[in-house]
């Protein structure tokens, strides 16, 4: 197995991995960390609209704050809201926190919570 075929991997340029290798020589740190901060594995913000069309399964939703919360939940057929158990964030709340000091993150994940590949276009790049 090569390194470009870790899920870990998806959206990670050279130039990123020699910027950050850069930043953690002077700065001190392991490979983990690095990673995590290079290819965090939530993106900030709602997904794009093409990334939630592409995906229709769960999602792994983050809503920070004060007491902040992750949870398994689906977009809606149009992409307005997001249902996770008894709780629903539209789309106008997820763009406010998106904003806000305590940004929301989403990552497609499979039925057990497991983050899988986020959806890509024709040519591999992500949505």
């Amino acid at each position: 197995m090569e390194i470009h075929e870790l899920d870990e991997w998806q959206g990670v340029t050279p130039q990123l991995v020699t910027d950050w290798h850069s930043l953690a020589a002077v700065h001190g740190g392991n490979v983990q960390d690095l990673l995590r901060q290079i290819n965090p594995r939530l993106r900030t913000g709602r997904p794009s609209e093409a990334a939630r069309a592409a995906r229709c399964g769960p999602w792994i939703g983050h809503m920070g704050g004060k007491f902040p919360l992750v949870v398994i939940g689906y977009w809606s057929d149009d992409g307005s809201s997001f249902a996770a158990g008894l709780m629903s964030w539209d789309a106008h709340k997820v763009a406010e926190a998106a904003l806000a000091e305590y940004p929301c993150a989403f990552w497609p994940c499979d039925e057990h919570g497991n983050k899988v590949r986020w959806p890509t276009d024709a040519k591999g790049e992500m949505l």
